[in-house]
């Protein structure tokens, strides 16, 4: 009996393990389902973020989100995890890229030079999409670069709603998000 339960736990913590990976986590203040887009508005041109589609990075699953602006495009790989953080691949490494959980004023390392903070959390913000409330911002900067600094505004069940940085704003114009449609 005893070498039937051995032999059945590592099977069952494999197996677990797996279910674990396939998983998609819901995080409320950056939906990232496939088909998710926001367009914001800045100096007479738009921003566009698309959640394209999802792929198996690291044993995880990834959300890729192509970013569009001027005629140029990006794309990022990110995922949400059951305690409200997002994370990024850079580099086929994982980074805490926003903790949402995290107290005002704590401090963390994300990729490159990069780090972020919970800066204000239950803000108000107003865009052309809407007025969102219980705004968390997050303060993000690069300990290399002066002008790579940035205030993101994150609602709950819309997510990033304005964005400001180093000679530049962006705010939500409109959104499809989770079939909701906004403004």
């Amino acid at each position: 009996m005893k070498i039937f339960v051995i032999l059945i736990l590592p099977f069952a913590g494999c197996y677990d393990d797996k279910i674990e990976q396939v998983k998609d986590v819901y995080v409320s203040y950056f939906p990232m389902q496939p088909g998710n887009r926001w367009v914001y508005e800045t100096n007479n041109l738009d921003l566009t973020i698309e959640i394209s589609s999802s792929i198996y990075l690291n044993h995880n699953l990834y959300h890729e989100v192509l970013r569009i602006y001027d005629g140029e495009s990006d794309t990022i790989y990110l995922r949400g995890s059951i305690d409200e953080k997002i994370f990024i691949n850079f580099n086929r490494q994982d980074y805490i890229y926003v903790d949402f959980l995290r107290n005002e004023g704590e401090i963390w390392q994300s990729f490159e030079s990069f780090y972020s903070k919970v800066n204000k959390k239950g803000l108000t913000v107003q865009t052309a999409a809407g007025t969102f409330h219980n705004v968390i911002e997050i303060f993000t900067d690069n300990t290399q670069l002066s002008d790579l600094y940035e205030f993101n505004r994150y609602a709950p069940g819309v997510g990033l709603v304005e964005s400001i940085g180093f000679r530049r704003t962006y705010r939500l114009k409109r959104a499809y998000v989770n079939g909701i449609t906004y403004p």
